[in-house]
């Protein structure tokens, strides 16, 4: 098969100036440094177009080389008219429809814009695959869809955020760990998922606590949501304590967004005298900052009443005083407010064993059973006691290669 022909860059130049659904992508970079390229090469500038090449091969040499791959995740994950419109719009009109068919074309005619290499005597990003046509990805109709249901920007390329108070910092790089990894929760597990499911398909959800001994696996459950429904558009937005006031302005933020969002408040809990309590008990009763029905908050808690009561400020059965016994009774009441409450139990020496035998076969481990459990119990013994982390910090320290020898030694204790 005859290589595809490298681009007239003056009349994709033209053309590109015509872009009604993609024209904010040309200022994208490495797009933008493409475009300087075209000006150059359109004008037969051939020594302003070797620097413009070298402008913009850096960019796409660091993004991994492959410059048709790059284009078509401008195209998902970039905000544009096209994307904007599509948000509201779940079935596009036909000559929108028809028109993004053609804007789509000339994504094609920038994808052959490494041939251009040769004639500069430039090297291209990625060796030339002679046969290579890099067809659009995905029809028009397809796409369309794609940003309708994923949105654009940041919140398309990535799952998981953390709210600093005015802005979503993504967390990129992680590999969440599935439930397969976490053994024993599957009753909490599927009590979860139901709420999930109600989620995505816009039903009434529930807030969710969770709520029971530390290292029992609360967190990670909430974290186990992403592998199994990030795809479906649930996004972990984890909301920091010192960010608590600021909860508003980001239920603002996400509401109007296509995607699901789990607001994930680990470690939920306040001093006595910190009423910060009463604006998250504010939204959850639906109050004026009200919760949009995109979004649930789950909060973990080692404790199940989540404002603590102080004996000076416990107000006596003989005294007549109404203020006092209802701010007793609102602290008492706080997590009452959280629709769905999922208790996790502490691990006893069953238990413990039991994880710890799931995580080391899933770990490949070759060991023999009383070998294993009999580290496994020194490792409790002389670390954090009989708990799912203890088991994973076990396993891990095996599997890392670590000298099978005494949990005290093992541990430094």
């Amino acid at each position: 098969m005859a290589q595809a022909a490298a681009p007239d860059p003056g009349a994709l130049l033209d053309a590109l100036d015509g872009l009604l659904l993609l024209g904010e992508l040309l200022d994208q970079p490495p797009l933008a440094q493409a475009v300087r390229l075209l000006d150059a090469l359109a004008r037969g500038d051939r020594q302003t177009a070797r620097r413009a090449w070298g402008g913009w091969f850096r960019p796409v040499q660091q993004a991994g080389g492959d410059w048709p791959a790059q284009l078509w995740a401008l195209l998902e994950c970039q905000p544009s008219s096209g994307s904007q419109v599509a948000l509201a719009a779940p079935v596009p009109p036909e000559d929108l429809l028809h028109q993004l068919d053609e804007e789509l074309l000339l994504w094609r005619q920038l994808a052959l814009l490494p041939q251009w290499g040769e004639k500069l005597h430039c090297r291209p990003p990625q060796p030339l695959d002679p046969a290579a046509d890099p067809a659009v990805p995905m029809a028009a109709a397809e796409l369309w869809r794609h940003w309708h249901e994923q949105g654009a920007g940041p919140l398309s390329r990535h799952q998981a955020f953390v709210w600093d108070g005015s802005a979503l910092r993504p967390v990129a790089g992680q590999r969440w760990r599935s439930i397969d990894s976490l053994q024993g929760l599957e009753e909490q597990w599927r009590r979860l998922c139901t709420n999930v499911e109600a989620l995505l398909a816009r039903r009434p959800a529930l807030d969710v606590l969770l709520h029971g001994a530390r290292g029992t696996g609360k967190s990670s459950l909430i974290k186990a949501l992403l592998p199994a429904y990030g795809r479906r558009g649930l996004r972990l937005v984890q909301l920091p304590m010192p960010a608590l006031e600021t909860l508003p302005e980001l239920l603002t933020h996400l509401s109007t967004a296509p995607q699901s969002f789990v607001l994930f408040i680990d470690d939920l809990g306040f001093e006595a005298d910190d009423t910060r309590f009463k604006l998250i008990k504010a939204v959850l009763e639906g109050g004026l900052v009200q919760r949009p029905d995109n979004i649930v908050l789950a909060a973990t808690s080692n404790r199940r009443h989540l404002v603590p009561r102080s004996s000076r400020e416990r107000p006596g059965p003989e005294l007549d005083d109404l203020t006092a016994w209802d701010g007793e009774q609102e602290k008492l009441s706080f997590a009452d407010r959280f629709g769905l409450v999922i208790r996790f139990a502490p691990y006893g020496q069953a238990e413990y064993l039991t994880v710890v035998s799931h995580l080391a076969h899933q770990a490949g481990l070759a060991m023999e059973t009383p070998e294993l459990r009999r580290f496994a119990l020194q490792w409790a013994l002389h670390g954090n006691g009989f708990s799912g982390r203890t088991a994973r910090h076990c396993v891990d320290h095996l599997t890392a290669g670590a000298p099978l020898q005494s949990g005290r030694a093992a541990t430094g204790s």
